[in-house]
Formats: C-alpha cells, sequence, structure tokens
C-alpha cells in the first residue's frame, strides 16, 4: 500500500467516526418543517401573512417548532 493511499484511508475512518458520533450526541428537535439543504427554512419564513404563516404552523407541530436558516 502507498503512503497516500493508507492517509487517504486514514482520514476516511476519522470522518466516519467524528459523523457517526456527533450524530449520537445531538438531541432529537421537535417537529417542524422540512428544510432544504444547506438553505435550511430560508424560504419558509414568511415575508407577508406572517401571523397566519406562523399559526399555521403551531396547529401543525406545536407551540415549540425548530426553523434553521442554514444546514
Amino acid at each position: 500500500m502507498s503512503g497516500l493511499f493508507k492517509l487517504s484511508l486514514s482520514v476516511l475512518v476519522i470522518g466516519l467516526v467524528i459523523k457517526i458520533m456527533r450524530r449520537k450526541t445531538r438531541l432529537p428537535l421537535p417537529p417542524g418543517p422540512r428544510g432544504l439543504p444547506i438553505i435550511g427554512n430560508a424560504f419558509d419564513i414568511p415575508s407577508v401573512n406572517m401571523v397566519q404563516t406562523y399559526l399555521r404552523w403551531t396547529n401543525n407541530y406545536g407551540t415549540c417548532c425548530p426553523c434553521r436558516l442554514n444546514r
């Protein structure tokens, strides 16, 4: 095995271990509107009729719902 291959394999394994460890330590979020990759819920935030949108979210998801602006 070449040194570059060993280094690449090591970086990949370490990255996967860190990703798995981070996933287990996060608490689950309450239900909320689904976001898009990278931009999150940026397009879901209302610019008009804000009260109606937030009331609809309250009816659908409860009084506490997450809204992420990035992922």
